[in-house]
């Protein structure tokens, strides 16, 4: 899973796992005042995904690299697809 989040520190991004839900919320607010003008502004990037065939065991790993936050699942061996040959009888 792959979430943009440009211009937030790694360390003000929320990243959490449970139940089954990935969360990643980030917020950063900056104000600039100068003698003839005030500047405010708000960045916010919520992202909540519920991904499928993951081992609920094992631990995500979350990175971050130029603005992306990339959270990498195990996946359960048990959920994977398997192809099933066909017999002509």
């Amino acid at each position: 899973m792959e979430a943009s989040v440009p211009g937030i520190d790694p360390k003000e991004i929320d990243v959490t796992f449970n139940k089954g839900v990935l969360t990643i919320k980030a917020e950063k607010k900056e104000e600039e005042k100068g003698k003839a003008y005030h500047k405010q502004a708000t960045r916010r990037f919520f992202y909540k995904v519920m991904p499928s065939e993951v081992d609920s065991g094992s631990e995500p790993k979350a990175t971050y690299k130029n603005g992306v936050m990339t959270v990498t699942f195990a996946k359960d061996a048990k959920i994977l697809s398997k192809k099933i040959k066909v017999k002509t009888i």
